[in-house]
Formats: structure tokens, C-alpha cells, sequence
């Protein structure tokens, strides 16, 4: 039994193959978006979130900014 939920990026309808689980990552067919089950009923994706990409973004000078 395939699901169906609709990518953030595009608007489009991915058909899953195998049963949805929360924290799986997937890209979306039509745009390659790189998405994240963040919910089962119903199924909803959001925008994957690597946590290396924060470390990676974040330096001393945000500090400021945000204190």
C-alpha cells in the first residue's frame, strides 16, 4: 500500500513506496528537494534538517545578533 503527501518545496504529490516513519528522509521527484517525514496522519514533510548544516552556518559573529 503506497501513501501520498505533498512536498513543501513544490506543491507536487509524492507517492511513497513503503510505509511513512517519523525522521525518514526522502527527495522529492520533482524538484529533488530534500525532505523529512515530520508527521503520519496525515502524512506531512518538511525541509530536511542536518544538524551539521547549523554547526556549519553558526559562527561567533552570529552571537551578537542573537544576545
Amino acid at each position: 500500500m503506497s501513501s501520498t503527501a505533498i512536498c513543501p518545496s513544490c506543491g507536487e504529490e509524492i507517492r511513497l513506496r513503503s510505509q511513512a516513519k517519523i525522521g525518514q528522509q526522502l527527495n522529492c521527484p520533482f524538484c529533488d528537494a530534500e525532505l523529512e517525514v515530520i508527521e503520519l496522519d496525515p502524512i506531512e514533510l518538511d525541509w530536511a534538517f542536518y544538524e551539521e548544516d547549523w554547526d556549519e552556518e553558526w559562527d561567533e559573529d552570529d552571537r551578537d545578533v542573537y544576545h
